[in-house]
């Protein structure tokens, strides 16, 4: 499949429930087509987060996904968070092709100059490279995807991960469970 050909469901609040109202669940990207060189067996892959409890700096958030590609959450979801992010605006976007200059970048580096967004490749690590275990397997995660700051909320302001960092997505392709981790500094 030729990813720049197709177009993806990007942003917006896949869950939001009076529950969840300083916590819901933002969609980040449906990967209705699994592009090529991406190691997912899945027909179908939603990407969600709690990206509140992420930024308010709870470890690791995973997700199981079921045979069509939807999460749920593994473990507790937390409802009084101090920070509260609004939804990267719901659009749809084309992905492209990285030359292999730009398959490696360093953050340090970048200057806000570079696209740090990707899916596949290599990780651009803020601090230590750190890969989680899947809690299910007990086995290294691959890294799948990577979101900087700077992305559009629908208030028009700016997401940010942290102070400004990384949002890193690994995946248990055995497990079928996401993993969301944040780096900043």
């Amino acid at each position: 499949m030729n990813a720049q050909n197709t177009s993806y469901a990007f942003g917006g609040v896949l869950q939001n429930d009076e529950n969840l109202a300083t916590n819901p669940l933002f969609h980040l990207i449906t990967l209705h087509d699994i592009p090529n060189g991406i190691d997912v067996t899945l027909p179908k892959l939603v990407l969600a987060c709690h990206i509140s409890e992420l930024n308010e700096g709870f470890d690791i958030l995973f997700y199981q996904h079921d045979h069509d590609g939807n999460p749920k959450r593994i473990g507790e979801i937390q409802t009084q968070l101090n920070i509260i992010d609004k939804p990267l605006i719901c659009q749809k976007i084309h992905l492209s092709q990285t030359p292999s200059r730009w398959q490696t970048q360093d953050w340090a580096l970048s200057n806000g100059r570079e696209n740090l967004n990707r899916l596949g490749g290599m990780p651009t690590w803020i601090q230590d490279a750190f890969v989680p275990n899947c809690p299910i397997t007990g086995e290294k995660m691959s890294f799948l995807m990577q979101l900087d700051s700077g992305l559009l909320d629908v208030s028009g302001n700016s997401l940010l991960f942290g102070s400004g960092g990384i949002c890193y997505v690994f995946w248990s392709n055995k497990a079928r469970v996401s993993a969301f981790l944040m780096q900043c500094t």
